[in-house]
């Protein structure tokens, strides 16, 4: 399993955006402090791919009311905290 941290939230976040960006680049790296539409490609569609993307990096299933939280690294951040 994945180091729960924000630093390796950030990692998985970007190379999941990164996945889905057209041309594999963001308009602005992935922090502690992103969050949706910061940068400008973690977009409602994205979101998916993030929300995915942490789920099999921690191993675990998260539910719908889980998603509410995946909006920035610091509330995935405050999930998985509680969650693990």
């Amino acid at each position: 399993m994945t180091e729960v941290s924000k630093e390796s939230i950030a990692k998985i976040v970007q190379d999941a955006l990164e996945s889905q960006a057209v041309d594999g680049k963001l308009s602005s790296p992935i922090d502690a402090d992103s969050s949706m539409g910061n940068p400008k490609e973690w977009d409602s569609l994205a979101f998916i791919s993030v929300f995915m993307a942490i789920g099999e990096a921690y191993d675990i299933e998260l539910e719908e009311d889980d998603a509410i939280h995946c909006t920035s690294v610091e509330g995935i951040y405050t999930l998985l905290t509680e969650e693990l």
